[in-house]
């Protein structure tokens, strides 16, 4: 009798070139079925027109400020059925409506809390619904940044953000390592080097950090989305001794310092 086939949400998929749709393609190629969420409206067709005719492919909308509950509780099941389980979910958002033109001294509570509320928390509900849908031995992975541990330029408010969610991995991994009997689920992050996509060109001086990281990490080059995603694959799927921690695919930038 054939294996059911495993099931991943990759949540956050913007275009092409996101992280979050280098990881269905990563999933993809090991035979996992895939749902992968986009934000609203105004990123359906893209998400359609990338969805395609694939079978194992299967898209949602889920604005995370409030539609997280109606994913795991309705849209999910809806799709699958109710015995749906999920054997792994990938968390690649974030958002600081304020990070292009506000210093972090200059930020302000709203977007203070906009930041952590996208960034953040909605990583801790998307844990907190997803439970009752989680396969034993399943993982929970999200995208982070070098910001969260160290004083980047023009990263302001998002760095406290990302700093808070890799706190919460480390949280979330403690809880769920043992909540219910056999069952181990795994939480980790994964802190990607300077990629091109969407959400990094919100952020100022995009270009010279990704230079800088061809000048100064020891591969002496950016690494790729799909780099970040196979590393994502092996840390949500084969690596089971590993939980709590955050993993750099940066082509070992953050462990320089100095000229």
């Amino acid at each position: 009798m054939a294996a059911a086939q495993k099931t991943a949400l990759i949540m956050g998929v913007a275009n092409r070139r996101s992280i979050a749709w280098a990881c269905v393609q990563s999933f993809l190629s090991q035979n996992y079925r895939v749902v992968f969420t986009y934000q609203n409206e105004r990123h359906e067709s893209t998400a359609l027109h990338l969805k395609g005719n694939h079978p194992n492919i299967h898209a949602l909308p889920c604005n995370v400020e409030h539609e997280i509950p109606i994913l795991f509780q309705e849209k999910i099941p809806e799709l699958f059925g109710d015995n749906v389980s999920l054997n792994a979910i990938v968390h690649s958002i974030a958002f600081a409506p304020e990070i292009k033109t506000h210093s972090l001294l200059e930020t302000s509570r709203h977007a203070f809390q906009v930041a952590h509320d996208v960034s953040t928390y909605s990583f801790l509900e998307m844990a907190q619904q997803a439970l009752p849908l989680l396969h034993p031995g399943s993982s929970l992975t999200a995208l982070s940044y070098l910001g969260a541990v160290k004083a980047m330029p023009h990263y302001n408010v998002m760095g406290p953000a990302k700093a808070s969610l890799e706190s919460v991995v480390r949280g979330l991994a403690l809880e769920l390592g043992s909540f219910r009997r056999d069952y181990h689920i795994r939480v980790n992050a994964v802190s990607a080097g300077p990629l091109n996509t969407l959400a990094a060109r919100g952020i100022a001086g995009i270009s010279d950090i990704r230079n800088d990281v061809t000048k100064r990490a020891p591969l002496k080059r950016n690494v790729t989305a799909e780099e970040v995603a196979d590393t994502i694959f092996f840390l949500a799927t084969q690596a089971t001794g590993i939980t709590g921690q955050t993993v750099y695919v940066d082509g070992g930038y953050s462990i320089v310092a100095g000229p």
